[in-house]
């Protein structure tokens, strides 16, 4: 079909509508061949979709090439025509200020709403650095106080791309800090995931609830945990970010808040790969309880062990945190360097001795989503002064 509409363009024949599929639509958008997108606009563009009612427009913006999108637009393509989840072209194009702008002015309708409940605002707010496309889409009257079917606001939505001046417009224009969304999530506990920095700041100065926990979290980043009540300050500890951590507490987060499985900030922070000396020395000095322990009779040392930072593991001992005994390092000859494959099976062996849930969590459903294993392996051989190859560590 591409070499027939190829000889039929260079002899100067019309392509009919009928010839020009969206498949031939789709190889010139992927291809950014312009030349042959004008041929096929030219020959008419009117009812052309897939099997999914995707447009030609539709596809332009998911390959983000403004000028597609432009010379589809003038062509007379509709950018409010709905794909089988009732999704606008615009939604797509909302990550792109160029591409935004040339649907509205086409006549693009800012406040559509697919059958997620996303609209085009809901798309920019999510997207990092995006400001400019935001601004936009409210001064072409898009509506704030449009929700997604799981509770989302333009705030909470915004919360995750780290955007700060986006915050701060989205404060500006009446949107609460302390709303949450259906599952307990408010703006706070998107912002201090890994990156909370100035966001973080913006939303406390505007009045979030440093405490207000999550009810369902889900799997705790970077770590085998899975957790319900998460607070922010659970989740900066999680990721290592120590700056926030000091500005939750700053603030009257509540350092020994447990969440579902009794777990506090320290007991996460330390149990995870993103684990930091920092996070944790911080904690320990800001008052944390040390003789905490979860609903299995772990403290933070325990984690500490189970994961085998030396550097945490030693300022938890330093600061006279006690231990279930469960995990312990083992005691090797100096200079004591295994092969890998050996240092797998010692490690094995450690873990079936020591952890009183290995042989429940080191397989199945659990071991694949929260590799608990992985973890504690890990840590098993960190602890054993083994190094596994960094390809294995990926």
């Amino acid at each position: 079909m591409e070499t027939l509409l190829t000889l039929l363009a260079l002899c100067g024949t019309a392509v009919s509508a009928s010839a020009a599929t969206s498949e031939d639509f789709l190889r010139a958008i992927r291809a950014n061949d312009l030349e042959t997108l004008r041929k096929l606009t030219a020959a008419g563009i009117a009812g052309v979709k897939d099997k999914l009612d995707w447009t030609p427009l539709h596809h332009a913006t998911v390959f983000g090439n403004p000028a597609s999108v432009r010379i589809l637009a003038e062509a007379g393509a509709d950018p409010n025509a709905r794909n089988s989840s009732k999704a606008t072209p615009l939604m797509y194009a909302a990550w792109n200020l160029e591409m935004t702008k040339i649907l509205v002015e086409k006549g693009g309708d800012v406040n559509a709403q697919a059958a997620d409940g996303s609209t085009p605002f809901l798309v920019a707010a999510g997207v990092q650095s995006n400001g400019a496309t935001i601004r936009y889409l409210l001064e072409k009257g898009a509506n704030t106080k449009v929700t997604s079917p799981t509770g989302d606001d333009y705030l909470i939505r915004a919360s995750g791309a780290q955007d700060a001046a986006t915050l701060r417009l989205l404060l500006a224009r009446g949107l609460d800090a302390h709303r949450a969304n259906g599952s307990g999530l408010t703006a706070l506990s998107g912002s201090v995931v890994c990156d909370g920095g100035e966001s973080t700041r913006v939303l406390i100065a505007a009045g979030a609830d440093v405490n207000r926990a999550a009810w369902n979290q889900g799997l705790v980043r970077n770590g085998p945990i899975e957790s319900t009540n998460v607070t922010p300050l659970m989740d900066a500890a999680s990721c290592g970010e120590a700056e926030t951590v000091k500005a939750l507490l700053k603030a009257g987060a509540r350092i020994n808040a447990r969440d579902d499985r009794g777990m506090t900030a320290l007991m996460i922070g330390v149990a995870m790969d993103s684990a930091t000396v920092d996070v944790a020395k911080f904690l320990i000095a800001s008052g944390s309880d040390l003789k905490a322990a979860d609903y299995r009779g772990d403290t933070a040392l325990d984690w500490a062990r189970r994961f085998g930072n030396r550097a945490i593991i030693a300022a938890l001992e330093k600061a006279g945190a006690p231990a279930k005994g469960l995990t312990k390092a083992p005691v090797r000859p100096a200079g004591y360097q295994p092969d890998l494959a050996t240092a797998i099976r010692n490690a094995s062996a450690l873990l079936a001795s020591s952890s009183e849930t290995f042989l429940k969590e080191g397989g199945g459903c659990v071991g694949c989503h929260h590799q608990p294993f992985a973890g504690y392996a890990f840590g098993a051989l960190q602890q054993a002064g083994v190094q596994p190859e960094p390809r294995l560590r990926k």
